[in-house]
């Protein structure tokens, strides 16, 4: 599953590449970069699962693109990206630290922001679920976020004022928004 996920982020990296530049060389050359310079080849063959983590994360962005300019049919890209997210949860917890960055770039950019937003939560939220589940069978606590009692700092009351304080950065992102164009969706 590593190796299939490290293969399969070769030719998404191209696809983000091509999606940001619209360029054949500079998206064939990411895909050389990520190759030669970077720990895809040790990640691809012994670390599991950060292959399949860094795979379902570059999908995510790419889809996140595709949804980004669209004025309709935002809501099937969104809800992949989101999707590619909640898989990557699965794997390795750390991927929801791309959630801000994609909720940000949506607010000040995303042609309809409201839908791609919503149409996100829609796609991570089984594999939210999923998690949850799960981590009440094995942990006795309903949080999705959790190792349990093995450590990891995922008790979500430790962390609410870095929750707060997001959310109102994301606000005033929002007013920003609103306040440069009035049209949010």
């Amino acid at each position: 599953v590593n190796a299939l996920a490290g293969l399969g982020t070769l030719f998404v990296t191209r696809a983000l590449a091509w999606r940001l530049f619209r360029s054949d060389a500079v998206a064939n050359l990411s895909v050389v970069l990520l190759v030669l310079g970077t720990f895809w080849s040790e990640y691809v063959i012994g670390h599991w699962p950060h292959s399949v983590t860094i795979f379902t994360t570059t999908t995510a962005l790419w889809l996140f693109l595709v949804a980004l300019d669209r004025e309709r049919r935002v809501w099937l890209p969104a809800a992949l990206s989101g999707l590619a997210v909640g898989v990557g949860l699965v794997f390795r917890l750390e991927s929801v630290l791309v959630l801000p960055g994609i909720a940000a770039a949506t607010i000040l950019y995303a042609a309809r922001p409201v839908q791609t937003l919503l149409a996100g939560g829609l796609g991570i939220a089984p594999m939210l679920a999923v998690l949850a589940a799960t981590n009440q069978v094995k942990f006795g606590t309903w949080n999705p976020l959790s190792y349990g009692g093995s450590g990891g700092a995922t008790d979500l009351t430790r962390h609410m004022m870095a929750g707060v304080a997001m959310l109102a950065g994301l606000g005033l992102l929002l007013l920003l928004r609103w306040a440069g164009n009035r049209s949010v969706d």
